[in-house]
């Protein structure tokens, strides 16, 4: 059993870290280590204690600071500095400024899809693990992300568009046009709780030739139009979301996908355009 930090650059940002709550998951209930999570530092009541592994994931490159003070971090409290871990939007787009700064730390690029990218015994695919939502208790009493009681999700992954400005293409170069979420909400909901609201990452989720199968699985799931939740706190009725974060495509939208999003609990309508002339 082995002692396992998960960090987070203290950034504000309002969703917790998908990639960290699947490592977390991969590591507690499949290789049954200890896990922690901190979002910049560890409380003081750590100060002394090391690290087998340490993963720092990044966010945005404009963070730079904060994310070079947390691998700072990372390096300081890790037994060996060639088990401090990097992954994440920054890392993947900018993995020369983190080897000419870290020369020690292993910086993995894009998805976690596939067998081996950790380097560990029984690891298929961290990406499709079950977020392990038991990690935000650890910061409970530090930050609450302001988007915390929801299913962070993807129905599709990548986008296709490849426009000359878009990073998708290097983050998520393949297009997977559906990806079932039912039984990985199950898997959280019999785990750590069900959750108020639906949250999608999709980057381009109106270019799917499923997307009527997509709209048909969400409505199942209890997120149709009017569709409400019983918060298990107060006991109070309260309305439920589905929220396609990343935007929805405006070259790709047509009067049957605009009718069918109007079947779902549909808050907020983002709706993206790559070019101006548009």
């Amino acid at each position: 059993m082995a002692d396992i930090l998960l960090l987070e650059p203290g950034y504000s940002n309002k969703y917790p870290p998908i990639g960290l709550m699947k490592i977390s998951y991969f590591h507690k209930y499949i290789h049954h280590d200890y896990v922690r999570f901190a979002k910049g530092e560890l409380p003081e009541a750590f100060r002394d204690k090391k690290w087998d592994r340490v993963y720092v994931t990044t966010l945005f490159t404009f963070e730079w600071e904060r994310t070079k003070k947390a691998i700072e971090y990372a390096l300081s409290v890790a037994k060996d500095p060639t088990q401090v871990y990097t992954g994440g939007i920054l890392a993947t787009l900018m993995p020369d400024l983190i080897a000419k700064n870290f020369p020690t730390v292993k910086n993995n690029t894009g998805l976690l899809n596939r067998k081996g990218t950790l380097g560990l015994e029984h690891e298929e695919c961290v990406d499709t693990m079950t977020l392990d939502y038991g990690i935000l208790d650890d910061i409970a009493d530090q930050y609450v992300y302001p988007a915390h009681d929801a299913y962070f999700t993807y129905m599709t992954r990548g986008c296709g568009m490849k426009c000359q400005f878009c990073a998708v293409q290097t983050l998520e170069p393949e297009y997977i046009p559906y990806i079932s979420i039912t039984d990985s909400i199950r898997r959280v909901d019999e785990q750590f709780g069900s959750k108020k609201d639906l949250l999608l990452m999709d980057n381009n989720v109106l270019r799917s030739p499923h997307f009527d199968e997509i709209i048909d699985e969400i409505k199942a799931l209890g997120f149709q139009k009017g569709a409400t939740y019983i918060n298990p706190k107060t006991g109070k009725s309260v309305q439920r979301f589905v929220d396609f974060n990343q935007g929805l495509d405006a070259f790709l939208l047509t009067p049957h996908k605009a009718e069918r999003l109007g079947e779902l609990a549909f808050r907020p309508a983002r709706i993206a355009f790559d070019h101006i002339e548009d």
